[in-house]
């Protein structure tokens, strides 16, 4: 019955990689990735489903250089996160996930980006420029 639970946890978190940027969860998976090494000599799949699951939390936990390109004008910032600023161009390190990046500038529109970093990126690129007068 362990080894079942086990199989179908891991399977859910293997299909459901993104969900493993929330450090509570990855402590927990973790946890149960050593408990399950326990199982080991009794089933060869349960291994393999740890190993790929202890991989994924391992990418899942780099961070990723983000360049945020715009026009030295547009006020640019992360929701949820903080405030990249007015920049011609800026780097900053992001875990992989799904962002919103926003575009604010006086008379004129703004613009909403959402971005999914891959964790298999090396970098990733996000051009933002607020050029739609109101």
């Amino acid at each position: 019955n362990q080894i079942i639970a086990f199989n179908s946890e891991f399977d859910h978190h293997i299909a459901n990689p993104y969900r493993l940027s929330n450090k509570q969860l990855t402590t927990s998976v973790n946890t149960k990735i050593s408990d399950a090494k326990a199982l080991a000599s009794v089933s060869p799949s349960l291994t393999q489903k740890a190993n790929v699951l202890s991989l994924l939390v391992e990418k899942m936990s780099k961070k990723i250089p983000v360049e945020v390109i715009s026009d030295n004008q547009t006020n640019i910032l992360v929701r949820g996160l903080g405030v990249v600023g007015v920049t011609q161009s800026k780097t900053i390190q992001l875990t992989p996930g799904r962002y919103s990046f926003e575009g604010k500038r006086k008379g004129y529109k703004s613009k909403l980006l959402d971005v999914l970093i891959s964790y298999d990126d090396t970098s990733h690129q996000v051009n933002i420029i607020c050029d739609e007068p109101i």
